[in-house]
């Protein structure tokens, strides 16, 4: 009787243990997207930590090419989708110091292809924007 109910707990955790995992893997759309682009000047680096139809942050690292990043006085997201014809308000994103910024709040209000454009401002008032695509996926 020992080695039965010995069993049957072995049997119930390892139950569990599939169960979480899988409840992860299902999870797994809201891991972190990192996508690349550039504008004129600049390479963008982003990092999206979920691509979800919720509230997101979004990591911006910017080099420079033949210019400084660290000069750039601001920068902001903001994201289209041209099929549906929606568009987004811009996200201010936070200066973090040499050519890094951060944004948070709502980039997508649907599953689908988006283009997400980075705005970099130098202190000189002038503006470069680069351009990535992201999927955001169904059920995220």
């Amino acid at each position: 009787m020992k080695k039965r109910g010995l069993w049957m707990v072995a049997g119930a955790v390892a139950t569990v243990v599939v169960a979480l995992g899988l409840l992860a893997f299902a999870g797994s759309e809201d891991a972190a997207t990192t996508v690349t682009g550039s504008s004129d000047h600049y390479d963008v680096r982003l990092r999206l930590d979920r691509l979800t139809t919720s509230t997101t942050t979004v990591d911006i690292e910017v080099t420079g090419r033949g210019r400084d990043a660290g000069e750039l006085e601001g920068a902001s997201v903001e994201a289209v989708m041209e099929r549906m014809g929606h568009a987004m308000p811009s996200l201010t994103a936070k200066p973090l110091g040499e050519g890094r910024f951060r944004a948070r709040g709502e980039l997508f209000v649907m599953a689908g292809e988006w283009q997400v454009g980075v705005r970099l401002r130098t202190a000189g008032g002038a503006s470069e924007l680069a351009t990535v695509s992201v999927v955001v996926p169904s059920g995220a």
